[in-house]
């Protein structure tokens, strides 16, 4: 380069012929600026190994400062080191070392009473594999409230609340800054419907709406009207009692006259332990999938669109009814792999990696 500019030729010339910044050329011509030209022009380092282990620092150190009240984004960790290099090469660093952008958990306090009761559970069932979870388990069941959104406003609160994270590797600890806070995002609309859902057999087999405040007498309603039905049309040929795993509900599930309701239909449930939303199906995949479906779906709607509550209703039965058989089967095989690292956790919280797996 300094050969053709010696002879005459232009630095724009150069950078023209060579393809090059004028900001390069000049680097290379005039050798007595170039200590401070690197600092300012041409293409920034690539990122050592000690680079990045300063970036993962920073990160988790902004995180902490946060504390789950704000997202700590790849620009303000860039902004804090005055890194040249860009938001996508720092998220390409991250994704070699399994950090990518998750969900926060969200986990229940444990009282070592709890733990303990987790902890038989995992013993109990450790032995299972995933396909003996699928044959062992008849139905799942569990109540799910769902905000009512008609509007492209409400449409638009439900897809922010869809977004929020961290970024954090698949093992990390659960702690603080990975924990969603337990008011900030917790809005409605107003207009809820609660329903009760049955997964087995790899497939949605009941979807039931709750009219009216959940009690005793709907849980009654609920056993020996649709969940017996689905389950005699999802195994017809069942003599002996159907097992349903259910939570520890003292509303609903584990009211006297529900407790003889299921008698009555054959029932025989398998309680899970207090506090355990991370060994529900339902919890910890199914209803995260109804709804990044639903807001898939209204992410092209134009803001003017509304909708019927009946109308949005029939969208969500239809949803969770179209989730495929693998995804279900998936669900409920994983069961083992939760147990285990349960017993890992002697009963208390587990890393889950996000929000199916």
């Amino acid at each position: 380069m300094k050969k053709m500019h010696d002879a005459g030729m232009g630095i724009k010339k150069i950078g023209k012929l060579l393809r090059r910044g004028p900001h390069t050329i000049s680097k290379h011509v005039f050798k007595r600026h170039a200590r401070h030209a690197k600092s300012l022009v041409g293409r920034p380092p690539k990122l050592t190994e000690k680079g990045v282990d300063k970036i993962v620092a920073t990160h988790g150190k902004m995180l902490a400062e946060a504390k789950g009240k704000r997202e700590v984004t790849l620009k303000m960790v860039k902004a804090r080191m005055r890194l040249r290099c860009s938001e996508r090469t720092i998220s390409r660093s991250f994704a070699t070392r399994g950090i990518r952008f998750r969900p926060l958990y969200e986990k229940p306090d444990l009282s070592d009473a709890d733990k303990k009761e987790r902890l038989a559970f995992a013993k109990e069932h450790k032995h299972r594999t995933a396909n003996h979870w699928l044959k062992f388990l008849h139905a799942v069941i569990d109540n799910k409230v769902f905000p009512v959104y008609l509007n492209g406003k409400a449409r638009d609160l439900a897809a922010r609340r869809g977004v929020r994270g961290a970024y954090r590797g698949r093992a990390a600890k659960v702690e603080a800054r990975y924990t969603k806070p337990s008011r900030t995002l917790k809005q409605n609309t107003g207009k809820n419907v609660m329903v009760c859902c049955a997964i087995g057999a790899g497939k949605i087999l009941m979807w039931h709406e709750i009219r009216g405040r959940w009690s005793a007498e709907a849980a009654v309603k609920m056993y020996s009207g649709p969940l017996l039905r689905c389950m005699q049309e999802a195994y017809p040929a069942h003599k002996r009692a159907w097992r349903v795993m259910e939570d520890n509900d003292p509303t609903g599930y584990k009211a006297s006259k529900a407790v003889a309701a299921k008698k009555d239909a054959r029932i025989t449930p398998l309680s899970l332990p207090r506090r355990s939303p991370d060994l529900n199906p339902l919890d910890y995949s199914v209803w995260a999938e109804i709804n990044r479906r639903m807001r898939k779906q209204e992410s092209s709607w134009a803001a003017s669109k509304k909708e019927t509550r009946a109308a949005y209703l029939r969208r969500l039965r239809r949803t969770a009814m179209n989730l495929p058989s693998t995804f279900i089967n998936k669900a409920l095989g994983n069961l083992q792999h939760r147990c285990a690292k349960l017993l890992e956790a002697r009963g208390g919280h587990f890393a889950e990696g996000g929000s199916h797996a």
